[in-house]
């Protein structure tokens, strides 16, 4: 499988704590998976059709907060949405799925990967169980990719492509995975 046509997703308010956490796994995959689309991001859009219409496999990021702090969900996507919280994304992995199939013809394999969370207060930071709960994710996704033919391996400590600009300062207390000692950065400066 043609990694470029692999597209991880983690959506998500990062000023609300554990919403974060789609964003904070992106962030994860991103920095040790490499040659993949990674996106972070606020909240599903109409938009992203195009680019999962040139998808082969797609796997959507978010806090959950109807599930246990911390566990991790991995469902299929197909026909009907993925569950939502009221009032939060307006547009679900499922019903961007179908939209489009209908805009394209075509529609990407997809998966949701779903991280409970519990304090979706302002500027909370993420809770130790969603951190927990980022890690367990991250690996997950790492071994769905795998599984499903994408020769997964952790990019080499001088590889800088398709690499990320490191974590936002209000997430510095996540601990990355092994793998990933000595990759710093902070988005602010720019620094890899």
């Amino acid at each position: 499988m043609d990694p470029r046509r692999v597209l991880v997703i983690g959506y998500g308010n990062t000023l609300r704590g554990d919403d974060g956490i789609g964003p904070a796994v992106a962030e994860a995959v991103q920095r040790s998976v490499v040659g993949i689309d990674v996106r972070m991001m606020h909240q599903l859009t109409p938009e992203l059709a195009e680019d999962l219409a040139h998808a082969e496999v797609a796997v959507f990021v978010d806090a959950a907060d109807g599930q246990p702090p911390g566990t991790v969900r991995v469902i299929e996507v197909e026909g009907p949405p993925v569950a939502r919280r009221e009032g939060s994304h307006t547009v679900d992995p499922g019903w961007l799925i179908r939209i489009t199939n209908v805009l394209y013809g075509r529609s990407p394999r997809a998966f949701a990967v779903l991280v409970g969370g519990m304090d979706f207060e302002l500027d909370a930071g993420l809770s130790p169980a969603a951190l927990q709960g980022v890690k367990e994710a991250h690996d997950r996704i790492v071994a769905l990719l795998a599984e499903i033919g994408l020769p997964v391996m952790p990019p080499s400590p001088n590889d800088t492509e398709n690499r990320g600009q490191g974590p936002p300062s209000r997430w510095s207390c996540y601990t990355p995975q092994p793998h990933l000692k000595g990759r710093s950065g902070d988005p602010a400066t720019n620094n890899p």
